[in-house]
């Protein structure tokens, strides 16, 4: 089997860390990957903790980097892959825990002609439930995999997945070679704001280049942190951030494309789950660009009706 390195951008993790890291390094052939975590200037301990990992687990290949202060997630990826030694790099988030069955399913991809692979979230709660009706997504059949060519499959492949929560970031759910990467610009690349799995796409240089892709209902991660370690006050910052991603006039999509793209933003935010987002939102300019953005002008005045109702009745 080849090696494959995981890269984790890790900011203010102190409370998920070790969770994440855990089911990484229960493994006993620690030999086959090596671990890079890139910390940001952290302020709950993250750094302290992932020493303390890795001093109890010297056997083990893990390399912290001290990336000093906050440049956003994009930066962080970009760094990640450029660190990365070896054919394939999984980029999974310091707040995100692993599936148990993890190896086994990066195992049955790295010796493979794919050059990318998407799986889904599994969001749990403690007994195992997926949680996914709380984003308003449909799931992927646990035992579905379909394959796909860029660039012919490209329509194909939003249509497929663009209802399911597999779209919706390109940290955890996303393996992928190193070579996709290697003629990505830099200053074009970080150019863009956002983690989501669309976006980065495209800025992989090769995807509509022959590029073979797996989408496998497996779950690559058995608990998502995300929402959970934003604030109350960040959550719109948040949604902003999907749908300002969804929204880039993107010259490599086409107007049908993006449509598709946009209603798959739409639909991770429900109008309930809207409600709760700008009743905790104190921004009222934030909270005006979200509705702009979320609702037509047509269907904004109905959510304000609803929006009254729920909250001050």
């Amino acid at each position: 089997m080849r090696k494959f390195t995981i890269g984790i951008p890790a900011y203010n993790c102190g409370n998920t860390i070790e969770s994440c890291m855990q089911p990484l390094l229960a493994l006993d052939c620690l030999d086959i990957f090596s671990i890079i975590v890139l910390v940001s200037e952290s302020t709950d301990g993250t750094l302290e903790k992932l020493q303390d990992i890795s001093k109890s687990n010297r056997n083990a290949d893990i390399k912290i980097v001290d990336d000093g202060p906050v440049k956003g997630v994009e930066s962080a990826i970009f760094r990640l892959v450029e660190m990365c030694k070896t054919d394939w790099i999984w980029i999974l988030s310091g707040d995100d825990i692993p599936a148990n069955d993890w190896f086994s399913i990066v195992r049955n991809l790295v010796d493979t002609n794919y050059q990318m692979a998407i799986y889904q979230f599994f969001r749990a709660d403690e007994l195992g439930r997926p949680l996914f009706r709380h984003y308003n997504m449909k799931t992927l059949s646990q035992c579905g995999e379909w394959s796909f060519n860029f660039p012919q499959d490209k329509k194909r492949f939003l249509s497929k997945i663009k209802t399911t929560d597999a779209i919706f970031s390109f940290i955890s759910n996303v393996i992928f070679r190193k070579s996709m990467w290697q003629d990505t610009r830099k200053d074009l690349y970080l150019a863009f704001k956002g983690s989501n799995f669309m976006h980065s796409m495209l800025l992989l240089a090769n995807i509509n280049n022959n590029v073979k892709m797996k989408v496998s209902g497996k779950a690559l991660i058995f608990q998502r942190g995300g929402e959970d370690s934003f604030s109350k006050i960040d959550l719109l910052k948040r949604a902003l951030m999907s749908f300002h991603t969804f929204g880039q006039p993107i010259d490599t999509f086409d107007y049908a494309e993006r449509a598709l793209i946009k209603s798959a933003a739409k639909r991770e935010y429900p109008w309930y789950r809207c409600i709760k987002i700008v009743s905790l939102s104190k921004d009222k300019e934030l909270c005006k660009e979200f509705l702009i953005l979320r609702f037509s002008k047509f269907s904004r005045p109905l959510f304000f009706i609803i929006f009254f109702i729920f909250v001050f009745i």
